[in-house]
């Protein structure tokens, strides 16, 4: 069994009395986690159940929370947990900094946010919501999977002959 950090504690705290402080589109970045966890199927791929060794538990007052099930991130190339019935989202800042190319700023004289750099060029930014806790609004995947960020633009020697003589084409004066 793995251990779990504060933020994992608190979030599956919450989720067990009934309280929805979190949303399901907002995923935290938690400087102090081990594991990266998921309560939002949709932000997780290719769903399975763990091998024993990698079951995650949470030891609460009112019980255990397991997380016996993972699968990857839907936008980031890593493993998470998944446990449906848990409150939050949370990627442990320690498998982010692993994955290959990415580079991780805070400059908190410019603004208070986590920026995570991947290497296709895009950059996640986890926002301050309250003190020292760090969210990612997915939704804005969405967004800007929906955006134009380029134009190709693709004509054809047939194409182009067309706005020409046959002398022009064939150098001929």
């Amino acid at each position: 069994k793995k251990s779990v950090t504060m933020a994992q504690f608190v979030a599956s705290f919450v989720q067990q009395n009934d309280t929805e402080l979190i949303s399901k589109h907002l995923c935290l970045l938690d400087t102090g986690s081990g594991m990266s966890a998921f309560a939002n199927k949709n932000l997780v791929n290719n769903i399975r159940r763990c091998a024993d060794d990698e079951v995650l538990a949470l030891f609460l007052n009112g019980g255990t929370k397991a997380y016996d099930e993972e699968g990857e991130c839907s936008f980031l190339p890593m493993k998470v947990h998944y446990n449906a019935s848990s409150l939050a989202n949370i990627l442990a800042l320690r498998d982010v900094a692993n994955m290959d190319g990415v580079r991780i700023t805070m400059d908190t004289a410019v603004n208070r946010s986590i920026n995570v750099m991947l290497k296709s060029g895009s950059t996640l930014v986890f926002k301050e919501i309250d003190e020292g806790i760090y969210c990612f609004d997915t939704r804005l995947l969405a967004n800007a999977k929906n955006s134009i960020t380029g134009y190709l633009f693709l004509s054809t020697m047939s194409a182009n002959k067309s706005n020409f003589t046959r002398a022009e084409i064939q150098g001929v004066d």
